[in-house]
């Protein structure tokens, strides 16, 4: 049996058969199973409930459930209700509530209004670390630092990150925004620690590793650059050395 080449045969069966006693295995020719087929017999089967509308946002109750509503819609893009009414029912009732205020400003986030995002998450924040600086969530400070990014302001973006990654759920992406920062910067030295530290949290962080391995191959460039020059530099009779200045290349610091 070979692709394009399907086995193909007719067995007999007696007339009283049950389907669900029939089996079939696939064996390779060493013996281990390939492929096990055996029909399931007829069972009751529950049916889901049928989806629902929710109640309008001023007839839900409470503020939790007003979250979680919008929550709702907004995985399941609901086509005759919309999230945002029930975050903002929520926040009209305590305009502090955190998961309202991160909800929204995400909402906000997506759709390009950074500064509309940045106060809801500032919000968040407010409530978070009212008792308490280093909250058990984190997601609001990462979210804060993403809008402050989108808004050119990567020195407020960089304490945001770094707040977040007290968190343990946050420190794989935090870390890696860390390191996009660094990396404008030009500090590719911070950016490999930053990115070690992100891939220590989530080994399997696909961006974290692509931007070490970017991070990785432009410093070996940079020494053979450098190395490339300081060898031009002692050819010429009389070189003064100041080739790689004059080139502006300048090493990352290595310890």
């Amino acid at each position: 049996m070979l692709p394009g080449k399907p086995f193909r045969t007719e067995i007999k069966l007696l007339d009283d058969y049950w389907e669900k006693d029939l089996l079939l295995r696939v064996l390779a020719a060493d013996g281990p199973e390939i492929i096990r087929y055996q029909p399931q017999g007829e069972h009751e089967v529950h049916l889901p409930d049928p989806a629902t509308e929710p109640p309008p946002p001023a007839e839900i109750s409470t503020v939790e459930e007003l979250y979680l509503t919008g929550l709702h819609l907004e995985q399941y893009r609901h086509a005759t209700r919309s999230p945002e009414p029930y975050w903002e029912e929520g926040l009209r009732r305590d305009p502090l509530d955190v998961r309202c205020n991160n909800a929204l400003g995400l909402s906000y986030l997506r759709r390009g209004q950074f500064s509309e995002a940045e106060a809801h998450f500032r919000h968040a924040i407010e409530r978070l670390t009212r008792r308490n600086p280093n909250p058990y969530d984190g997601e609001p400070f990462y979210n804060l630092g993403l809008a402050l990014n989108f808004q050119g302001r990567n020195e407020e973006a960089f304490a945001a990150f770094y707040k977040s990654v007290w968190n343990q759920a946050w420190k794989s992406a935090g870390y890696y925004a860390l390191a996009t920062i660094a990396c404008q910067n030009g500090n590719l030295k911070q950016a490999l620690s930053f990115l070690q530290n992100s891939l220590s949290a989530n080994a399997l962080n696909s961006k974290a590793r692509n931007l070490r391995a970017a991070c990785k191959a432009l410093e070996q460039h940079i020494h053979l650059s450098v190395k490339s020059v300081e060898q031009t530099d002692l050819a010429v009779p009389g070189g003064s050395g100041g080739g790689v200045a004059a080139a502006g290349l300048r090493p990352p610091a290595r310890k």
